[in-house]
C-alpha cells in the first residue's frame, strides 16, 4: 500500500463500525487523521445501488500529495505502480 511506504506506517490498521457504516468511517478518518478502508453501508447493498464488493478507501486530504509523491517515485524508480511491470519490489508486491 502507497500509503504506508509514503508514511512508514506499517501495519495498516483499519476501523470497522457494526453496520459497516460508511460515515463512521469517515469521521474516524478525520478525528485520528489515519486513512481507513471500510465496505460499503449495507442498506446500499440491500438497494441494490452498489455491488457487494465494493469497499470505501476514505484518507485524510493533507496526506494525497505525499502518497501521490510516492507513487510518482515509484514510477520512475520501477518503471510503474501496477503488478506487471519489471524492477524491484515494494511493500505488497508479493501480495
Amino acid at each position: 500500500m502507497d500509503w504506508c511506504a509514503a508514511f512508514d506506517e506499517h501495519p495498516f490498521t483499519m476501523t470497522l463500525s457494526v453496520n459497516s457504516s460508511v460515515c463512521l468511517g469517515c469521521v474516524r478518518c478525520h478525528v485520528t487523521g489515519r486513512p481507513n478502508v471500510m465496505p460499503m453501508c449495507s442498506g446500499s447493498k440491500t438497494t441494490g445501488k452498489t455491488e457487494k464488493g465494493k469497499v470505501n478507501w476514505v484518507r485524510p486530504g493533507g496526506q494525497l500529495e505525499p502518497t501521490f509523491r510516492w507513487i510518482l517515485e515509484r514510477t520512475v524508480r520501477d518503471g510503474g505502480v501496477s503488478f506487471p511491470r519489471t524492477g524491484e519490489t515494494y511493500p505488497g508486491f508479493d501480495l
